[in-house]
């Protein structure tokens, strides 16, 4: 082989790799597209499945005619309970009303007046140690110091003379 055809032979595989390295980079680009492209179907599907899912849960939780009607159905439940107890309170107040009317006389509020101011009046010592609780506890202090003052002075049991302290009674031993 000759120097010139091995020149020719060296710039034909030249040609024949540039070719090929542009058919690569060609190649690689398109692939890049593609791979774009399926990251944005990718989402696009991600993104339908989900409203997918949220029209599912809308449908599972739509308000039918036939809820509706259970609904006023049971709200009538309720308001005829209701109107039952109204009406019950209603002749509870109206019996309350003629019992008061017929028992009591307006005499009879005064003479109970009366009644209760006496017993109010009677009440009005201890009414004093109930509003002064500290009063009636110091009269009760004082009154027990008193009261051991006294015991002390007087000394009944002879507890506190001063001759407390006794000499020891001598024994003899016996042999």
């Amino acid at each position: 082989m000759t120097s010139e055809e091995r020149e020719l032979i060296d710039e034909k595989f030249k040609v024949v790799t540039t070719l090929v390295n542009a058919q690569f980079i060609n190649v690689n680009d398109k692939l890049d597209a593609i791979h774009e492209e399926a990251i944005k179907t990718n989402s696009r599907i991600t993104k339908l499945e989900d409203y997918k899912q949220i029209t599912i849960e809308a449908i599972a939780n739509r308000i039918t005619p036939a809820y509706v009607s259970e609904k006023i159905g049971e709200v009538y439940e309720e308001e005829e309970k209701l109107d039952e107890r109204i009406q019950k309170l209603e002749e509870c107040r109206e019996e309350g009303i003629k019992i008061i009317a017929t028992r009591v006389t307006p005499e009879q509020v005064k003479e109970v007046r009366g009644e209760i101011k006496a017993m109010e009046d009677k009440m009005g010592d201890i009414n004093f140690f109930i509003r002064h609780p500290k009063l009636f506890i110091a009269g009760m202090v004082t009154i027990i110091i008193l009261t051991l003052a006294v015991f002390i002075e007087n000394n009944p049991l002879k507890v506190f003379s001063k001759e407390t302290v006794k000499e020891p009674v001598k024994t003899e031993i016996v042999k």
